[in-house]
């Protein structure tokens, strides 16, 4: 899986299946490491508005890109 995930960018997760968009991206350190992490919000929790932090690897791992990204 060799692309980059960029802001606006939607995705699902391969077991619930709901929507999520990307909205950022940045680093976080672990034991001396710098990691790119993914900042994103699933789109199907219309009540509560919460944020998702994943090491990119991980987040390629667990998430499937729309075919629209195709255009981004």
């Amino acid at each position: 899986m060799n692309y980059e995930i960029l802001p606006g960018m939607l995705f699902f997760h391969y077991r619930n299946k709901h929507t999520y968009i990307i909205l950022d991206k940045c680093l976080i350190q672990v034991n001396d490491e710098w990691l790119d992490v993914i900042i994103y919000t699933d789109l199907n929790d219309n009540n509560i508005v919460k944020k998702f932090v994943r090491t990119e690897e991980e987040f390629k791992e667990k998430f499937q890109r729309f075919p629209s990204n195709d255009n981004i």
